[in-house]
C-alpha cells in the first residue's frame, strides 16, 4: 500500500504506512477471534462467507480510493480490507492443517503456503504493474488482481473436501 499511494496516488508515503499500520492492527486482534469463530461454524463455511463478502468489497473500495484519494479515505478503506483479511486469514491456517494427515502436515502445509505465497504474493507486484500499463484498468490494478486472487481462493473453498471443523460445527 505505501508504494500504491505514493506512485499511483502521488501521496506522501506516510498516508500508506499509517494505513498498513491499522490494517496491522486489525490482523493482531482479529486473527484470534477469526479462530474462534471458524472452531465454533466450520472452517468452510466461515472462509466462504467471508471471501464473498471480501469478493464484494474489493472492486468498490479501490473505486473508492481512486476517486477520493485522501488520506483518511485511504486509511478506511485499507483498514476495511485489512479487518476482512485478517478475518479470513485467522481461519485459513487451521483449515489449511486439517488438511494434511498428521504425518505429513508439517510437509504438506509449508509447501502449499509458500508456493501460494510466492506465486500469488511475490508475483503480485510485478502482475499488478503490468495490468496498470493497460489504460482500461490503470490504477484500479490491484482491485483487478485482488478479485481474481479472491475468486481463485473461493473456488479453492468449494472443491476441499470438509475438514473436522465442519463436521463438529
Amino acid at each position: 500500500m505505501p508504494t500504491y499511494v505514493v506512485k499511483t496516488l502521488n501521496l506522501s508515503p506516510t498516508v500508506g504506512y499509517v494505513a498498513a499500520f491499522a490494517a496491522a492492527i486489525a490482523a493482531i486482534l482479529l486473527n484470534p477471534v477469526a479462530g474462534h469463530v471458524s472452531d465454533r461454524l466450520g472452517r468452510t463455511p466461515y472462509l466462504t462467507t467471508i471471501g464473498v463478502v471480501l469478493l464484494f468489497s474489493i472492486f468498490p473500495l479501490f473505486l473508492l480510493l481512486t476517486s477520493r484519494p485522501t488520506p483518511a479515505v485511504i486509511v478506511i478503506a485499507v483498514l476495511l480490507l485489512g479487518t476482512l483479511k485478517a478475518l479470513y486469514l485467522g481461519a485459513l491456517a487451521a483449515l489449511m492443517s486439517e488438511l494434511f494427515p498428521p504425518a505429513t502436515r508439517a510437509t504438506g502445509l509449508g509447501l502449499s503456503y509458500n508456493i501460494g505465497v510466492t506465486a500469488f504474493g511475490g508475483m503480485g507486484p510485478a502482475i499488478m504493474t503490468w495490468l496498470g500499463s493497460f489504460a482500461l484498468i490503470g490504477e484500479l490494478a490491484p482491485g483487478y488482481y485482488l478479485t481474481v486472487i479472491c475468486i481463485l481462493s473461493l473456488a479453492a473453498l468449494i472443491t476441499i473436501r470438509r475438514t473436522s471443523a465442519d463436521c463438529h460445527a
